[in-house]
């Protein structure tokens, strides 16, 4: 039997035969049976084809996945707020309602972490918001995309729970051996480290920078340091480790290398960021303070003491600038080294859909 791929609509010629083939699509196949002498069209079912009617399903997995961030973190938050208000209620003073709402928020931590429970609401709901949006998209005439449509192929409304438990105990699994070996033979001290985890934590915090216009789904920023350590500032405060923790964190990385004029410009900036080793998170991203730093504002106010040349145009939202990941990227001074990729939320989606 000889196989025709890629067929296209139209007439298909076949040697000397052919057929009339207007319902061929792409990535169907054409059969030729030299043996009874007869031409066999069979469709690839393997993807959705892009079409409006499958438009609520296409939704209902991405509001799954979007409802399930969205929850993981608002059962902590919620508790917080629960406990800090029956505390209010008793009239006790602001120190006792701060802790009651710490409490709450711990709490509400653990809770989510042995029972899911905030997660697997909100994609339960995220999937009915979703399901009602995709049969008005329907209705629109929206065209998914074939990318998304592939991915939905196996989706099934009914498997959510037992889909997102799934997808929690996926989180984190670190980079693999063969990633982690090519990364050690490429880096150098100064070359920055953008990464990014995947999981629903990370989906919440990346929706958190598209609302800001941040483009791209990298998330943390380090420094490379001598000897296999990396410099970096962690909602815990400033620590200088061994690289195998980052490894060990995070799922995708890319090595970004700024054009140092010198050594010096190297050991300058790897010296300032250490001059910050007493600096708490600063978790109101503020750029116009020095006594609290996120993670790439370290990077970014070193880089402008110890080698000024480099040059990293900082975001503005909401009036207020902001210097993230994807400013290093943007950035003409510095370039790409390597990279994993990044799909944050093609791959959580894909985990709702995969068989296990």
């Amino acid at each position: 039997m000889n196989n025709i791929n890629s067929a296209s609509s139209g007439n298909i010629f076949l040697g000397t035969y052919t057929t009339s083939a207007d319902n061929v699509k792409k990535n169907d196949t054409l059969a030729y049976n030299t043996a009874c002498d007869s031409v066999t069209l069979s469709h690839n079912q393997n993807n959705l084809p892009p079409d409006p009617k499958n438009c609520p399903k296409i939704f209902g997995m991405v509001g799954t996945a979007i409802g399930a961030a969205v929850g993981k973190a608002a059962l902590p938050l919620a508790t917080g707020i629960t406990v800090a208000a029956a505390f209010t209620a008793t009239l006790a003073g602001p120190i006792a309602i701060a802790g009651a709402a710490l409490l709450g928020l711990v709490g509400g931590a653990l809770a989510e972490k042995y029972t899911a429970s905030g997660t697997l609401a909100g994609g339960i709901a995220g999937a009915g918001a979703g399901y009602i949006a995709g049969k008005v998209a329907e209705k629109l005439g929206h065209i998914p995309t074939e990318k998304y449509s592939a991915i939905a192929q196996k989706f099934d409304f009914e498997d959510i729970p037992s889909k997102i438990k799934s997808s929690i105990s996926d989180e984190l699994k670190g980079l693999s051996g063969e990633q982690q070996n090519e990364i050690l033979t490429k880096i150098k001290p100064g070359d920055i480290l953008v990464t990014e985890g995947d999981g629903l934590a990370s989906v919440f915090i990346n929706t958190g920078q598209k609302l800001l216009g941040v483009t791209g789904n990298w998330l943390h920023g380090a420094m490379v340091g001598e000897s296999g350590t990396i410099l970096e500032m962690r909602q815990t405060g400033y620590q200088e480790v061994p690289i195998d923790n980052l490894f060990a964190q995070e799922d995708h990385i890319m090595i970004l290398r700024p054009e140092y004029k010198s050594e010096e410009n190297v050991k300058d900036t790897l010296a300032a960021m250490r001059e910050n080793k007493n600096a708490k998170y600063d978790f109101a991203l503020n750029l116009q303070s020095d006594e609290k730093l996120y993670c790439t504002e370290l990077i970014y106010k070193s880089l402008k003491k110890g080698a000024p040349d480099i040059n990293v145009d900082e975001s503005k939202s909401f009036g207020r600038n902001y210097v993230l990941a994807q400013d290093f990227l943007n950035s003409p001074d510095i370039n790409v080294v390597y990279s994993t990729g990044s799909q944050l939320y093609v791959n959580e989606l894909k985990k709702l859909t995969e068989e296990k």
